[in-house]
């Protein structure tokens, strides 16, 4: 399946391939993987965490969480930039660093501080790399 630039999209880190990245698009009503690649760049970015799959990563297996939730223990996603596809095949260019760790933090990091709400365009580089555009 191919995704055209200019569509709305969401995108995670592939956690069971190195490296890439998980394009997800609308299909149906819902948010389904569409495509991955190695490279990418979105524009219009906001982020998205769910907190409550934050909770369940959190907290180890056989547990429950506050809510009642059975604890993972382990990796998943439960977080997404969200934005517009604005190329494929991006490369990097040396700009700031995003990083999001749910078992260190709740929010996506830029260099170390908090990512603002929005950023106007994002590179996702090959070996799991976020950059922000320079």
């Amino acid at each position: 399946m191919s995704v055209a630039l200019g569509t709305p999209v969401k995108v995670a880190r592939d956690l069971n391939a190195s490296g890439r990245w998980t394009i997800y698009t609308r299909q149906g009503g819902a948010w389904k993987p569409a495509l991955k690649v190695d490279s990418l760049r979105l524009s219009g970015v906001t982020f998205s965490v769910s907190a409550s799959t934050v909770a369940r990563i959190r907290t180890p297996k056989g547990a429950t969480t506050a809510s009642g939730a059975k604890g993972l223990g382990k990796r998943t996603i439960c977080a997404h930039a969200v934005g517009t596809l604005a190329a494929l095949d991006a490369t990097p260019n040396g700009g700031p660093r995003v990083t999001f760790n749910p078992f260190r933090d709740d929010r996506f990091k830029v260099d170390g501080a908090d990512a603002p709400d929005r950023l106007p365009s994002l590179i996702f580089t090959p070996g799991g790399v976020v950059e922000v555009v320079a």
